[in-house]
């Protein structure tokens, strides 16, 4: 009798310990079950937030690298008239300012001139034989970015040019009655500063020492017209050399006149 009441405790425990047991599985299995929802929730968030993002790329994308909120593109307009070139456009809805860029060349690359400005035109005074290929952008922007216009140039707008001289004219300062010649046409070399000034190479009907047709140095701006700086044939300063003619002539935004010339010495 005694064995079996041993019996029966033994079997009372196993059978509380199996109980036990179950009801320790059946935690652990819950507790994984929310281990599980927790990172379900997190990765779904991930997948939001990349699905956010890569909906902003294509958004991006589609205003072809325009910043969001920047203003549109300028439409430009080039002109070319006495030595002076103007760009307009429309104002553009949105923009505070514009930016003028330059690429004088077609290859050296579009750096910006000039300062940001307000109104909706830009004039510079340049010698278009100084920008052969020349490539210009005006930029619409405000503190969202800047959208670019399409590339204006400058080919062919040599139109508006009003001669300053021409063959028979009267060539101040080399003798009397000297006009320019027809060599003007082959020999004519010539630059403009920013405020319209312009310096001038050119050959007049008059003859050097040698008997050839005298080239001059001129200047010429709006208000004190045409005037010789430097005839060659005339003795070169400090020095017992005398000029034999031009090859080149610049201005600058001060209006000093630098020229290259060929010596007889």
């Amino acid at each position: 009798m005694k064995t079996l009441n041993v019996i029966l405790r033994v079997l009372t425990v196993l059978a509380v310990c199996f109980a036990l047991a179950g009801c320790l599985r059946s935690s652990d299995s819950n507790d994984d079950d929310l281990v599980e929802e927790d990172s379900s929730e997190e990765v779904g968030g991930d997948d939001v937030a990349d699905s956010g993002d890569t909906g902003d790329s294509s958004g991006d994308g589609g205003g072809g690298g325009t910043a969001s909120g920047a203003p549109a593109a300028p439409v430009v307009t080039p002109a070319y008239d006495d030595w002076t070139l103007t760009f307009t456009w429309p104002a553009v809805a949105d923009a505070d300012f514009y930016r003028v860029f330059e690429d004088p060349d077609g290859v050296s690359g579009f750096t910006q001139i000039g300062s940001d400005l307000t109104a909706n035109e830009y004039t510079n005074n340049i010698s278009l034989t100084e920008r052969n290929g020349a490539r210009y952008v005006v930029a619409a922007c405000n503190s969202e970015g800047c959208t670019d216009s399409s590339e204006v140039t400058v080919d062919g707008l040599d139109s508006g040019i009003t001669p300053i001289v021409v063959s028979g004219d009267p060539a101040p300062g080399i003798g009397s009655g000297a006009v320019f010649s027809g060599e003007v046409g082959t020999q004519l070399r010539f630059d403009v500063n920013q405020s319209g000034a312009v310096a001038i190479l050119g050959a007049t009907d008059q003859t050097d020492s040698s008997g050839s047709l005298r080239d001059g140095i001129f200047s010429y701006s709006s208000g004190a017209g045409l005037s010789l700086i430097q005839a060659d044939d005339a003795t070169l300063p400090s020095s017992d050399a005398t000029y034999n003619g031009f090859f080149n002539v610049l201005i600058d935004n001060t209006g000093q006149i630098i020229f290259g010339g060929i010596l007889n010495q």
